[in-house]
C-alpha cells in the first residue's frame, strides 16, 4: 500500500479518519469500508470534504455520522441561524453576568452592530473578511 492520505488511519480491518472540530480531534471509523486502496483514497476524499464543510461552517456531525457517540457530544442543543438570534441569546446569557451599566452600554453597542451587520444575516455567511470590514466601519 502507498502512503496514506492525511487524516486516514488503518485500524486492523477498519479505515478510520480524523479531523479537528470545535478544537477537538475527532476520530470516526468508516463502518462497512474494507481496507482497499480505492477505499483508502475515498476516505481521504471524504475527510477533505469534511474539513471543507467545517471551514465553511456547513458541517453537521450527526448528519455525516448518525451513529457516532462523539457526534452526540459535539452537537449543540440549539441552532443559531441569524446574527439577530445570536445577539438575543448572548444578551440573555450576559444579563446575569454584567452590571446594569455595562449591560446598557453593551446593548447600545449591539444596536449599532445590528444596523451594520443586519439582524437577518445568516451566521454561516459571515466570514473573517466580513468581520474585518465591520471593524473598519466601526472605527471610521
Amino acid at each position: 500500500m502507498s502512503k496514506l492520505p492525511t487524516g486516514v488511519e488503518i485500524r486492523g480491518k477498519y479505515i478510520r479518519i480524523w479531523f479537528m472540530f470545535r478544537g477537538k480531534r475527532c476520530r470516526e471509523t468508516l463502518k462497512g469500508w474494507e481496507v482497499t486502496n480505492s477505499n483508502i483514497k475515498k476516505a481521504g476524499n471524504l475527510r477533505a470534504l469534511i474539513v471543507h464543510e467545517i471551514n465553511s461552517g456547513e458541517f453537521e456531525y450527526l448528519r455525516r455520522f448518525p451513529q457516532s457517540s462523539t457526534g452526540a457530544k459535539m452537537v449543540t442543543t440549539r441552532v443559531i441561524k441569524t446574527f439577530g438570534e445570536l445577539c438575543d441569546i448572548w444578551t440573555k446569557i450576559k444579563e446575569t453576568e454584567l452590571t446594569t451599566n455595562t449591560m446598557k452600554k453593551t446593548k447600545s453597542q449591539l444596536k449599532t452592530l445590528r444596523i451594520i451587520i443586519c439582524e437577518s444575516t445568516p451566521i454561516s455567511h459571515i466570514r473573517y473578511s466580513d468581520i474585518l470590514n465591520y471593524r473598519n466601519e466601526l472605527l471610521h
